[in-house]
């Protein structure tokens, strides 16, 4: 687009009052085009008043669109933010229930400690007695062991069954070579 059609279009815009609802693009373009050298003695030479008046008109247009896009983007971070405190919270309150579960495993944990320690140091009746059963237990086992054992022991049996046995065992020999 040339000078010309730039200024047409922006004479045109103002005069119908189009010129409010433009794009930021827009407005940019119209400021670029005010900002010309000599612009002013050719497109407004016919009434010299009136190009303050359009760089003022194009000047705070811009600024509106430039707070409305600051606006939109403050809007959009403090959703964010309002997003992330919710998070924070909710994340806060599951730290809460955690640490109480972990203080509680820790009690249980000492409780469980303190108990297992009284029942190691303590004296206690019904452990010393099943000892005292256990070593009868054990000597009734030795005595009776020794016993059988004894009763087996070639040393125990009399002289006499020995040679019985011997006797009986030349005999079948005999027997049997026959």
């Amino acid at each position: 687009m040339s000078d010309r059609d730039d200024f047409r279009e922006l004479r045109d815009k103002i005069e119908d009052g189009t010129i409010t609802g433009a794009k930021k693009e827009e407005i940019e373009k119209y400021a670029v085009f005010l900002s010309k050298n000599g612009v002013a003695d050719e497109y407004f030479s016919t009434d010299p008043r009136q190009f303050p008046q359009v760089c003022e008109t194009i000047r705070m247009l811009l600024l509106k669109k430039y707070t409305e896009e600051i606006d939109r983007q403050t809007t959009a971070m403090q959703k964010t933010n309002i997003d992330l405190q919710r998070k924070s919270n909710e994340l806060s309150g599951q730290n809460k229930k955690l640490q109480i579960v972990v203080i509680v495993l820790m009690v249980l944990t000492i409780l469980v400690a303190g108990i297992q320690i009284y029942v190691a140091t303590r004296p206690n009746e019904q452990i010393s007695q099943g000892v005292i059963l256990l070593q009868d237990i054990k000597i009734s086992l030795t005595k009776t062991n020794s016993v059988h054992e004894a009763a087996h022991h070639p040393s125990a049996i009399p002289q006499g069954i020995v040679q019985k046995k011997a006797l009986q065992q030349k005999q079948m020999k005999h027997t049997l070579n026959k």
